[in-house]
């Protein structure tokens, strides 16, 4: 056999699988796509919620705020906006959602406490605005003016670990919610600074405004406080009160969500740090693969993939073109795939017994997932 065939041979085995594998993620996506639309739930004719869990009871606003996104950047803008109607219907008057809805619309709280947490209203707030921009539709734009000006008030000034120089950021919410042990109005997370400087970012590509770049660049400034150079990580948040910042928990999301959000700044080798830390201390091998878990604390021991983040993950390293040394992004996204069930869900963790999460399929894991795959950055629409 000469040079040439033997290349020729070489070539096609190659497009071969390539093409094998090709068909096959999308095939995966299709599944994810099909379950996704069996989640949502009509509220009426032109509105309609999405179940958060397989056999689950109720829609999560953060859930709710991913699926509108994914729909939206994928060109299915009659299911986002009916995902979008539904929660206009039950937006407070002062801007705000609660956490979470049964399927009829009515919620837990505030008859079980006053839980509204910022970090999730600001994702449903970015979600609106992303159905606007790819829809062109401005028929939600008042219910987003709304929800940042509520944000926008809360932001709060307050000195960063005794520094001189003070920071602005937004607090865990607006109400102390009773049943956890800490206040939540007195808690600035990292989590809730991206989310929300993400939202204001993203109305500037529809409204100028001199007060949402402010709010912006303000909590940009509070997130890059963060960073410990020592330690090659950002930490989680702080205390408003003392100024302190807490050091007390190592989260995945810190490193993956903050090198999204602020992926717009010229921080690309900083983001690459905070990755690699979490490719050291945060990757698990688990029942289908290896990928990684939540965090780590002197307290918390429990060792599961989670399929949430370790999604956001494996998009934050392809988009910066960076792997880390233990896992590639595609052997990530291939334990997601792992963890997809027949139905075509992606299950939110990897085995059972861990508290307050699911091992159940999750709007969050599979929409992650999808965000992975098709290389969206929701923070940035």
């Amino acid at each position: 056999m000469n040079s040439v065939i033997k290349l020729t041979l070489l070539c096609l085995i190659i497009f071969t699988s390539s093409q094998g594998k090709a068909d096959d993620i999308k095939l995966h996506k299709q599944k994810m796509h099909n379950w996704l639309t069996g989640q949502i739930v009509n509220l009426d004719q032109n509105s309609s919620l999405i179940t958060s869990y397989t056999g689950g009871k109720r829609s999560f606003t953060y859930d709710q705020a991913l699926a509108t996104i994914y729909f939206s950047r994928s060109g299915y803008f009659d299911k986002a906006a009916k995902l979008l109607k539904g929660f206009e219907k039950i937006q407070l008057d002062d801007g705000s959602w609660y956490f979470s809805y049964y399927l009829d619309g009515t919620s837990p709280y505030p008859e079980n406490g006053d839980y509204r947490p910022n970090g999730a209203i600001a994702w449903m707030i970015l979600a609106i605005i992303t159905y606007e921009i790819y829809s062109q539709d401005i028929q939600f734009r008042q219910s987003w003016v709304k929800g940042l000006s509520y944000l926008k008030k809360q932001i709060t000034k307050f000195k960063l670990n005794n520094d001189a120089k003070k920071v602005y950021a937004l607090p865990f919410s607006s109400v102390n919610y009773e049943n956890t042990a800490w206040d939540q109005t007195n808690i600035t997370p990292l989590e809730h600074a991206v989310d929300a400087l993400s939202a204001f970012r993203a109305a500037q590509k529809i409204q100028k405004n001199q007060k949402w770049k402010t709010a912006q660049e303000q909590l940009e400034r509070f997130s890059l406080a963060l960073w410990d150079e020592s330690r090659q990580k950002f930490w989680g948040g702080a205390k408003i009160s003392t100024g302190t910042i807490n050091k007390g928990f190592f989260y995945l999301d810190n490193q993956t969500w903050t090198a999204l959000a602020l992926e717009h700044l010229p921080i690309k080798n900083l983001s690459k740090k905070a990755l690699n830390t979490a490719c050291e201390q945060l990757v698990v091998q688990g029942k289908f693969g290896a990928g990684f878990s939540e965090g780590k604390s002197s307290t918390s021991h429990a060792k599961f993939v989670w399929s949430e983040g370790s999604a956001g993950k494996a998009l934050t390293l392809k988009r910066l073109d960076y792997e880390c040394e233990k896992i590639s992004h595609e052997e990530i996204i291939q334990t997601l795939l792992n963890m997809q069930t027949k139905q075509g869900g992606i299950y939110y963790i990897d085995r059972l017994g861990v508290d307050s999460f699911a091992h159940k399929p999750s709007v969050a894991g599979t929409v992650w997932t999808l965000f992975a795959i098709k290389n969206i950055n929701p923070f940035s629409p």
